[in-house]
């Protein structure tokens, strides 16, 4: 759930990665409802699930079978007055090291033994109802909580808590992909109507939308490095809320998508809660209209992908991103499953709102995602058909059970029981439970769960060679085993660095202009070719005819630094020796 959980919230509101995670093992043919579609296009509408999938050579993060069973059966339901507590935060970490090995197996398409543990311990309405628990905090404990200084000494607990609806978002996204899961699943209803509460707070236009003005307004480097030293703990919390927020409201979406896809598998009340009091179809049209998901930033355009937002090339603006592919999967469930239509009755408003998609089905789009060719004869269809005024509402409307228990779980006295009992007691320096969660983003492969390369660290591999390049030259140097062993440590603000000698392996002279860049390539020993490079613009004194040029930094994990020798008066430069600095564990 970029801005990465992995990473201190203080450092960058960044988008919350596990939320936009939809990677999946390769999915089996859609049991599509409609029996006109040909073998050919039923291939094709798993372009969206093919899309998000991805496979990977590295390790993954697996727990043992037993352990996550043990993980599994701990899931239980806190209440919103137990919503951050120290039990709320164990289940939190219980919760994430699931999601992040679901996701870690469906990656690398290996056995999901832990969804299958979710659904015979019947864990998915404790997951459901611990989120709706978490919204109800949201919205109507935490106001009365910021006024007595949460954010300035819990800003990192209240963070995690917020993010822990994320991550059970997340985790459904996963879960009811599977058409079984759902079927299964005991609080359809109350996911139905949270799912469409997210996603209308999408559909609430930007000038009156708090969470899109912030999400959707593009920041320079600069602006947003001065964002982050510049703002209060207390906007600090509220960037997190916002990010959270978006980024979960999105994945609704996806949410969305399964609800239409396995339509028959709905009980009969999600069904009527879905088609006809919230009228999902007709909320879809003011998405496609304006999408959250897109936005411009200056002259350029971006999108929403894999948890950021990312620069799209104006003649890619029409390609599908993943998000827009879950929308118009779910109009075409909508309009073209027999299901979905016997039970959708049409009337005048929802023809006019729903002819507003029409405009957008061009070739390019129908060419991504070849079902849609159906969507849009559906509409020309409609446009010609004669359709009822109005329809007849319907005579009542069922209560969401977990929804009106945890209203009522939500009395004045939460927040200072809360206040009392947990919040004034702990700060973010002294809380062990914040510290407990640190193992869970510290595991072997995480980065390739999160979308992000690993880094490599270069622990005990010997430099090979030191590759120096600039305009009309270039020339190369190595470290020979007797000086490696005579390196010098010196303390620096990134750790402990070592300079090592470096020796000529071949000579080049060549006139350099002052104006131009210089480049060292690193090359270190290992099984795979690793390199680093650093670059930095030569500067040649005036006067004088031997000078040093210093190549990266300590921020950089490398330092190389050259001697410069003039050949002779007016003659060209050329590079003598050459030092390297790296930190102490990165050479041997």
């Amino acid at each position: 759930l970029s801005f990465n959980p992995s990473r201190q919230p203080s450092r960058s509101p960044s988008p919350l990665l596990p939320l936009t995670m939809t990677q999946k093992a390769a999915p089996p043919k859609h049991a599509w409802s409609s029996a006109t579609l040909d073998s050919d296009k039923t291939d094709l509408t798993r372009v969206v699930d093919e899309a998000s999938t991805t496979t990977s050579s590295a390790a993954a993060l697996f727990l043992p079978v037993e352990e996550a069973e043990r993980l599994v059966e701990s899931l239980e339901c806190v209440g919103v007055a137990g919503v951050g507590s120290k039990a709320y935060l164990k289940y939190f970490n219980n919760l994430q090291t699931l999601n992040l090995s679901a996701h870690s197996h469906a990656q690398s398409k290996t056995d999901e033994y832990i969804l299958e543990a979710v659904s015979t311990f019947e864990k998915l309405p404790v997951v459901i109802e611990n989120m709706l628990a978490v919204e109800a905090w949201r919205t109507r404990v935490l106001p009365s909580l910021k006024p007595k200084g949460l954010a300035a000494n819990n800003c990192m607990r209240s963070y995690f808590t917020l993010y822990s609806e994320g991550v059970a978002v997340n985790l459904l996204e996963l879960a009811l992909y599977h058409r079984h899961q759902l079927a299964e699943c005991s609080e359809t209803l109350d996911l139905v109507d949270y799912v469409v509460r997210q996603i209308t707070g999408l559909c609430v236009p930007l000038a009156q939308n708090e969470m899109l003005k912030h999400c959707k307004k593009p920041l320079s480097a600069a602006e947003q490095g001065e964002l982050i030293m510049n703002r209060s703990k207390e906007d600090e919390l509220k960037d997190h809320e916002f990010q959270i927020r978006f980024s979960a409201s999105l994945s609704c979406l996806t949410l969305l998508r399964y609800f239409t896809e396995h339509f028959e598998a709905l009980p009969l009340h999600a069904q009527t809660r879905l088609l006809d009091t919230h009228d999902v179809l007709v909320l879809i049209v003011p998405l496609v209209e304006n999408p959250p998901w897109s936005r411009r930033n200056g002259d350029d355009w971006e999108k929403w992908e894999e948890g950021k937002w990312g620069k799209v090339e104006k003649g890619d603006l029409l390609k599908l991103s993943k998000i827009e592919g879950q929308v118009w999967l779910a109009v075409y469930h909508l309009t073209c499953t027999q299901a979905c239509r016997e039970k959708y009755p049409l009337s005048e408003f929802r023809k006019s709102q729903i002819l507003r998609l029409r405009k957008y089905l061009n070739d390019i789009i129908v060419d991504q995602l070849p079902v849609l060719a159906d969507v849009r004869r559906y509409l020309d269809e409609l446009a010609l058909m004669s359709v009822p005024g109005v329809n007849a509402p319907a005579p009542m409307l069922e209560v969401a059970p977990l929804k009106s228990k945890i209203d009522r779980e939500c009395t004045a006295s939460v927040a200072d029981e809360q206040w009392e009992e947990v919040w004034s007691k702990l700060t973010d320096k002294d809380d062990e439970d914040i510290r407990a969660l640190t193992d869970v983003y510290s595991q072997d492969g995480i980065e390739e769960v999160f979308g992000e390369k690993p880094v490599f660290e270069l622990n005990g591999l010997p430099v090979r060679e030191v590759q120096v390049t600039f305009p009309g030259g270039e020339c190369a140097f190595e470290i020979k085993p007797k000086d490696l062993k005579k390196g010098v440590e010196s303390e620096t603000e990134r750790g402990t660095f070592k300079r090592y000698k470096l020796s000529l392996k071949s000579k080049l002279e060549a006139t350099l202009d002052s104006s131009c860049d210089i480049t060292a390539t690193v090359s270190f020993e290992s099984d795979i070719n690793h390199t680093c490079t650093v670059a930095s613009p030569l500067e040649l004194p005036d006067s004088g005819d031997k000078t040093w040029h210093q190549i990266g930094a300590v921020t950089e994990m490398c330092v190389v630094q050259l001697g410069l020798e003039k050949m002779g008066a007016g003659g060209a430069w050329s590079i003598s020796k050459g030092f390297i600095s790296l930190p102490v564990n990165n050479i041997s």
